[in-house]
């Protein structure tokens, strides 16, 4: 199971695939709420990252670690 977030595009430089976030991690702004936050729901690795033009935001798929099914 992957679970997808968007974040503003300005995150870009810092994340990076392949590398383990852990719950409540920064990923980056809301591109929908204005300084609105976007945490990382689980702890897990950051399999896939795609940048949308037209949104301008990131993509980011994380898949969870170990035994942990879902985000609380």
């Amino acid at each position: 199971m992957l679970i997808t977030l968007k974040v503003d595009g300005s995150s870009y430089n810092r994340l990076v695939a392949k590398s383990e976030v852990k719950r409540g991690y920064l990923l980056g702004l809301s591109p929908y709420f204005d300084d609105q936050f976007v945490l990382s729901p689980i702890d897990g690795t950051i399999e896939r990252i795609s940048y949308n033009r037209e949104e301008q935001a990131l993509r980011i798929s994380i898949r969870p670690m170990g035994g942990q099914q879902r985000a609380a």
